[in-house]
């Protein structure tokens, strides 16, 4: 093998492995991002919850008070 022939193989080989690093890095933060959009769904959920409890509460107390 000549050696420029050997010397494009390990540019090519590098550039490969850069390529497979950075898909592995995006498909992290994307992982990321869907379990930050999971835990937003269920403190939402959670609020809206908490809010229907408190409408509720609160139609019994004008109901009693009438």
């Amino acid at each position: 093998m000549a050696p420029d022939t050997f010397l494009i193989a390990i540019i090519i080989a590098i550039a490969t492995t850069l390529q497979i690093a950075g898909l592995v890095f995006i498909a992290f933060q994307v992982l990321k991002m869907n379990d930050r959009m999971i835990a937003d769904d269920a403190s939402i959920d959670l609020q809206g919850r908490q809010i229907q409890e408190i409408l509720r509460e609160m139609r019994e107390l004008l109901r009693s008070q009438t």
